[in-house]
């Protein structure tokens, strides 16, 4: 069997990157020699044989090796073992070039990733932890999870261990913003699974840290939940380690001092937030600095307002609310607002009612305020002081809350149903972008239904899908008469039954293109070139061949995805005509 015809019974378009392993220039992967072992019914041997060449090129990689002779010696052994042929530069998405340019760099990093690509995914990490607090949390979602897609692909393949470490440290990062981001948006439960993951991944490169880090992220749970109980159970066996001062400690004993508040344990909220002093003041100073992935004495003091606040120690609220917002960078979205309204309330509960009301309204105006889950909290909380006050103070403070509160949280909810919408036709294009073949369903004039494979190009905004087929064809001459068609596309390894499923179903209205459509054809070939022999726009012209270019115009898509949307997989998106 040639190289061509190889590369296209495993599912490859084309047969370059094919070459490039056969002639020794690109690494073969375990995932193309699973793909070919399938495709050639191998038995397993072309898996076995990659296997062996990844490991003796392991080997040589430990012996000191340098690393060009290791990955020439790789892609000597696998040829010379009997491999066929390499994944290389991401065949297996190659499909997706064309609308995801990060996947290059997916495809150069395969199997060795650069320090470079490594720092640069690592500074991606810690920028967004900081821009987490600064921003909409939803405007920081998609580029942390692009970097989360790409860590993953990156992780598919075996990397050197220190670029290994690297790469799940950054993704343990990513998951800590993206835990942040959803409980903000009232996501506690999707909050809980990515701190989880996060804590899993710190764990996994030995980054007791960071690890400390995703637990303060679990306790705003139940920290928010009103459960302090479950505050102290989560965080009280690691506090009881004695762990080493960190910023990360000092977050956990400031959480474990609001749950004693809470609780009305003042001497044990005292003993608390002592604790986080302690930890801070011992912590190494280039450790402390903005963002999530740290702890600032101005979020401590704020805690100590909290705290303060439920037990009724207004003057020690009042003196810990001013220490924060002398020190928070006003610029950021939520905690500064947090700690105007425990000011606001610490004067509430000392009498100071009009005083209070005014601190809270423009603490709500304030236009870099964020109305996340945490702000409308604290804001429910300070209501519920003067609820029962008549004022014209208490009156005007109502209907600022009633107001912006009422339309915030709206808005809060159609961006996040935005956002999932938004993302959903992100997968959508990706995964038909990276599919080859699709069925194409039909209707004969006495209404009998006919199938067919073809292999297509996609295009989207607008939505249509090109196919070339012969005009006499029953699925052509159907089209003819009816232009209402259906039809299907699965691109991914099917291993069966019980599997995480990804397919794309689609309805639409399909036509025959003529001579006027040459740039559709000319962009057709240029994905499928094997067809310049079948069709031409000149030959169509001169009848001189039985291939025609179709096109569909998409009324509807259903994506169906367990594997970005685990809880609701089918989605129904509308077909984009302009």
């Amino acid at each position: 069997m040639s190289v061509r015809a190889t590369a296209r019974a495993a599912g490859y378009s084309d047969h370059t990157l094919l070459s490039k392993v056969l002639n020794g220039h690109k690494p073969v992967t375990p995932y193309l020699a699973g793909r070919l072992d399938r495709a050639l019914g191998a038995d397993g041997e072309i898996t076995a044989a990659a296997n062996l060449a990844i490991a003796e090129a392991e080997a040589a990689r430990h012996a000191g090796t340098r690393a060009e002779e290791v990955e020439t010696t790789l892609r000597r052994d696998f040829i010379t073992l009997g491999g066929v042929s390499g994944l290389a530069v991401a065949g297996q998405l190659w499909g997706t070039l064309e609308s995801e340019p990060d996947n290059i760099h997916m495809a150069l990093d395969r199997g060795t990733t650069s320090a470079e690509r490594a720092s640069y995914l690592e500074g991606v990490a810690d920028d967004l932890g900081v821009q987490v607090v600064k921003a909409q949390p939803l405007s920081v979602l998609q580029p942390a999870l692009g970097s989360l897609q790409s860590i993953r692909r990156l992780l598919e393949v075996r990397q050197p261990t220190r670029q290994q470490v690297r790469l799940v440290r950054a993704s343990a990062k990513l998951c800590i913003v993206v835990g942040e981001i959803m409980f903000n948006v009232g996501q506690f439960q999707k909050a809980h699974e990515w701190y989880l993951t996060a804590e899993h991944a710190a764990h996994d490169v030995g980054d007791q840290y960071l690890a400390d880090i995703a637990l303060a992220g679990q306790a705003y749970l139940p920290t928010y939940s009103e459960d302090p109980n479950g505050v102290l159970a989560l965080l009280e066996p690691r506090l009881a380690s004695n762990p080493s001062p960190s910023p990360a400690i000092a977050w956990l004993w400031g959480s474990t001092a609001r749950a004693h508040a809470a609780l009305n344990h003042p001497e044990l909220f005292q003993f608390a937030i002592a604790s986080a002093e302690d930890a801070l003041d011992r912590s190494s100073p280039d450790a402390v600095r903005p963002g999530i992935f740290s702890f600032l004495p101005e979020k401590l003091a704020f805690y100590e307002a909290t705290g303060a606040v439920r037990l009724n120690d207004t003057n020690r609220a009042l003196a810990a609310a001013n220490r924060a917002l002398a020190l928070y960078d006003l610029s950021e979205t939520t905690e500064p607002t947090l700690a105007k309204l425990e000011r606001a309330s610490a004067l509430a509960k000392g009498g100071e009612v009009p005083e209070a009301c005014s601190i809270a309204a423009a603490a709500l105006l304030d236009p870099t305020t964020y109305h996340g889950v945490t702000v409308r909290t604290y804001a429910a909380k300070f209501d519920g002081l003067v609820r029962e006050i008549d004022l014209p103070e208490t009156r005007q403070w109502r209907e600022v809350h009633r107001e912006i509160h009422g339309r915030e949280a709206t808005a809060i909810e159609k961006g996040w149903n935005l956002f999932q919408m938004d993302t959903a036709r992100t997968t959508l294009e990706e995964y038909v972008r990276s599919g080859m073949l699709m069925q194409v369903a039909t209707i004969s004039g006495t209404g009998s239904p006919a199938i067919c494979h073809v292999w297509y190009r996609a295009h989207f905004r607008p939505d249509r899908l090109y196919f070339i087929s012969r005009h006499d064809r029953e699925h052509s001459a159907n089209i003819r008469n009816n232009q209402q068609v259906a039809g299907g596309i699965v691109s991914i390894p099917l291993s069966g039954l019980g599997q995480t499923v990804r397919g794309v179903t689609f309805k639409g209205q399909a036509r025959e293109l003529g001579t006027d459509a040459g740039a559709e054809l000319e962009r057709f070939l240029e994905r499928w070139p094997n067809a310049r022999s079948l069709i031409s726009i000149k030959r169509i012209a001169e009848n001189d061949t039985p291939s025609r270019l179709y096109e569909i115009g998409i009324d509807q898509w259903v994506l169906f995805d367990e594997q970005t949307f685990p809880d609701s997989p089918r989605c129904l998106i509308r077909g984009e005509h302009a």
